[in-house]
């Protein structure tokens, strides 16, 4: 992890970020740091799947797929984001929640 001269730049920076966002889409991050050699994010536990396990069970038609693109796109929007933020998001990184399963 550290053989990367940035990364821990980054990943500080990007944990500093994500920790000030509010959004009832976002999962909340309540600490970051390092122990034992490892960086960890100390997030809010959400019950559910996230998207690549809905996906590979085959439990999300390409219309429903399309129906909750608002809902991910929702809390990146400038007027709730810092300006100084970077987001990423992918179907490993979004959750859904055994309510909207």
């Amino acid at each position: 992890m550290d053989d990367d001269p940035g990364f821990a730049e980054r990943f500080t920076r990007e944990a500093r970020t994500l920790a000030k966002l509010s959004h009832p889409n976002i999962v909340a991050v309540y600490d970051f740091g390092q122990s034992g050699g490892y960086r960890y994010f100390l997030m809010e536990y959400v019950d559910g799947l996230n998207l690549r396990q809905i996906e590979r069970a085959g439990k999300l038609s390409p219309r429903e797929a399309l129906a909750i693109i608002p809902s991910f796109a929702r809390p990146f929007n400038s007027r709730t984001t810092p300006a100084s933020s970077t987001a990423t998001s992918s179907p490993k990184t979004s959750s859904w929640t055994n309510a909207a399963a």
